[in-house]
């Protein structure tokens, strides 16, 4: 399983540069808590986070009074909009195996 996240992390690292120039530890973390949650679906839950991360930045961008919004400020994704995710306030995940079967 590390090496799965190991190989999203770099496949995301490629991918959001514009986005994200130095996705840094906190979207490490964020990828290595989400392989142990349930249903998650690679590159569509990744997809996902970072819809949800520019989501967060805009409400920040919005809710910060008198600030002068710039295009780098439109362009960049700190750790916080990534770190706000509910993945990591999330209660680990359950064994499947644990799980009642109908």
């Amino acid at each position: 399983m590390r090496a799965h996240s190991a190989f999203l992390c770099s496949v995301l690292t490629t991918v959001v540069t514009w986005i994200l120039p130095e996705p840094g530890q906190a979207m490490r973390e964020y990828v290595a808590l989400r392989l142990t949650q349930p249903h998650f679906a690679n590159a569509r839950s990744m997809r996902n986070a970072l819809d949800r991360a520019r989501l967060r930045q805009a409400s920040r961008l919005v809710a910060a009074p008198g600030l002068a919004v710039d295009r780098d400020a439109l362009m960049t994704i700190e750790a916080a909009d990534i770190r706000a995710s509910r993945v990591f306030g999330a209660p680990p995940a359950r064994d499947p195996a644990e799980e009642a079967t109908c």
